[in-house]
Formats: structure tokens, C-alpha cells, sequence
């Protein structure tokens, strides 16, 4: 990782980071997507062609993605409106998306087990008659 303590305020810091940040998703893109497949098409902000697909009219269209880095607090502040901000916790961010993917799939799994046992209930019923 690289340090950044040489930045004097948080804007400087975030600045550099992001423009760090920028750099290496362009060469990143460029050597894997060609350079002719990555376009700066705004501020710090990158358009990767990313395949293509023929469209209903029959010709063909570019499929786009846009990225653009987003520097994270990573120092408790108080703004000028008095509000506090708490630095991003990466790692606690990623157990809390991982405990979201798990509980989103266990009510998805309980939805299709009731959605079995009901049909299974209906097939049941319609053999009794």
C-alpha cells in the first residue's frame, strides 16, 4: 500500500488517491479491454467497451460499463453543518454485505421450500379427488 502522509489536508489526500486509483484502472482496462475499449469521458471517470451484441434492428451495439473511483472517508470529521462522519470500515462493511448475500438467500431458499410444499399440498389434494 502505498502512504500518502505527505498530503497536507484531506481534499490533497483524496485528490491523490484518486487520481492513483484512476491510473491504474485505466492501465488495467487498457491491457485487458485494448486501449481502443477505454475512453475518459469525464473527470476521473472511465467507459470500458466491454463486448458487443447485435441489436433488435439488426445492427451492432456496444456494451459500456462507466467507472468512476469514489474516495472514502477514512477520518472521523465534523462537517460545517455539525454533522459527524465516521471513516469507512471496509472489513466490517464486507461482513455486513456477506451477512445480507446470506440472509437474502436463506428467505429466497424458505420462500421455494413453502412455494414446494404448497404445490406439493395441491397435488396431493387434486389426487384425493
Amino acid at each position: 500500500m502505498k502512504n500518502y502522509d505527505a498530503s497536507a489536508t484531506m481534499s490533497a489526500t483524496k485528490n491523490a488517491v484518486r487520481a492513483d486509483i484512476t491510473t491504474a484502472m485505466l492501465e488495467f482496462f487498457r491491457s485487458y479491454y485494448g486501449e481502443e475499449n477505454v475512453s475518459i469521458v469525464g473527470n476521473n471517470e472511465i467507459a470500458v467497451a466491454a463486448g458487443e451484441k447485435t441489436l433488435s434492428d439488426g445492427t451492432i451495439g456496444e456494451i459500456c460499463a462507466v467507472v468512476k473511483p469514489v474516495i472514502k472517508e477514512y477520518e472521523s470529521r465534523t462537517t460545517v453543518k455539525g454533522e459527524a462522519v465516521e471513516p469507512y470500515e471496509r472489513l466490517i462493511e464486507a461482513d455486513s454485505y456477506q451477512e445480507e448475500v446470506e440472509q437474502k438467500a436463506a428467505e429466497k431458499a424458505e420462500k421455494a421450500a413453502a412455494k414446494a410444499a404448497k404445490i406439493a399440498k395441491a397435488k396431493a389434494d387434486k389426487t384425493k379427488e
